[in-house]
């Protein structure tokens, strides 16, 4: 994103970071940041009363209890930061739309159906509040999976696709997928700075929608490679029974992400001993989890969100040449880092 917005004209980029790990590509690529505490009002006012636009891409960290009250404690000190008429852009997943982790398709859900969709959407009604009351313009960003050079899901896509002898796809070839590339979310941005679409939350993918056929024709075609696709869709999982012996646990575990949201986000003693039994159980179970494990390619979702924010041509061949010219850039980059 840092990079998409550092090269356009007559718009001046500053990253605030938290911790030394993210300076080292800021500086790769010549792109000014600053350390930032969160904490601090008097810096955030000093810092953030002079910027256009600021955007969020922030989530906090702690026990799970915690978080909801730590995204709030955030971002109201960020916004009556700014100044009066100023842009505040808070980014999300699409996952914001409150489905379990584990579904297929996009669809907006009255409740939320996991702590990450709970959190998120107190955020985003909290970022509009502190905006209605500070003057400031907000936009909740939902956005599709992200994939670029730099995007580990990309990465799982290049090694899938490079390594199997056959790549099954969960879906038919034509079934749209919501993902976006950073150069779209870029253009996005400036959509709405320049007043293209009113304040409110949207879901970002690329315009037109990519389908499953043009998401695996790029990779196949971008790193020159010639897979063996085979478009199997697979149908959702059959609900079990519920018996008295051992079906009550098997229907909560099912139901782990809707507990997790409004049970042990409630209880935050109950939450520690749950998470701590976990961590034990995962340690036992990691080397058997660890050889079924296939990948993060087919964690996009499929499907038209609601709520779309239509950005810039982001076709297949646009998106190619973009992507292609900013792996030139960062390469270049490297280079001249080791020299």
């Amino acid at each position: 994103m840092a990079y998409y917005l550092y090269g356009r004209q007559n718009i001046d980029v500053v990253c605030f970071v938290r911790s030394s790990y993210s300076e080292v590509y800021f500086e790769l690529m010549g792109i000014p940041c600053e350390r930032i505490d969160l904490r601090d009002d008097s810096a955030l006012k000093a810092r953030l009363a002079g910027l256009d636009v600021v955007l969020d891409f922030s989530f906090p960290k702690g026990q799970l209890f915690a978080l909801e009250r730590a995204a709030l404690d955030t971002i109201e000190p960020v916004v009556s930061s700014m100044r009066r008429g100023a842009t505040y852009i808070y980014m999300s997943s699409i996952m914001a739309f409150g489905m379990k982790p584990d579904e297929k398709y996009v669809r907006d859900c009255r409740i939320s159906r996991s702590p990450y969709s709970r959190i998120k959407r107190g955020a985003e009604r909290a970022a509009l509040r502190a905006g209605a009351a500070n003057g400031v313009s907000v936009y909740n960003f939902r956005l599709g999976q992200v994939h670029g050079v730099l995007q580990s899901v990309s990465l799982a896509f290049r090694e899938r696709l490079a390594t199997e002898a056959a790549t099954r796809v969960d879906g038919n070839r034509w079934e749209l997928t919501n993902t976006i590339f950073p150069s779209s979310i870029a253009d996005a941005v400036i959509k709405c700075v320049e007043g293209g679409c009113r304040p409110g939350t949207y879901a970002l993918v690329s315009s037109p929608q990519w389908t499953l056929e043009e998401l695996y024709g790029y990779y196949a075609d971008y790193y020159d490679l010639k897979p063996n696709l085979v478009y199997e869709p697979q149908a959702p999982a059959k609900r079990n029974r519920i018996s008295w012996r051992g079906g009550i646990f098997r229907a909560l575990a099912a139901q782990r992400p809707l507990l997790e949201a409004y049970v042990l986000m409630n209880s935050p003693l109950l939450s520690t001993k749950l998470k701590g039994r976990y961590r034990v159980a995962e340690l036992l179970g990691a080397p058997a989890r660890m050889r079924s494990r296939i990948g993060g390619a087919d964690a996009h979702l499929l499907g038209m969100p609601p709520a779309v924010l239509a950005t810039s041509n982001s076709s297949v061949e646009i998106v190619k040449r973009v992507e292609r010219t900013f792996d030139r850039h960062y390469q270049e980059a490297v280079f001249r880092g080791r020299s």
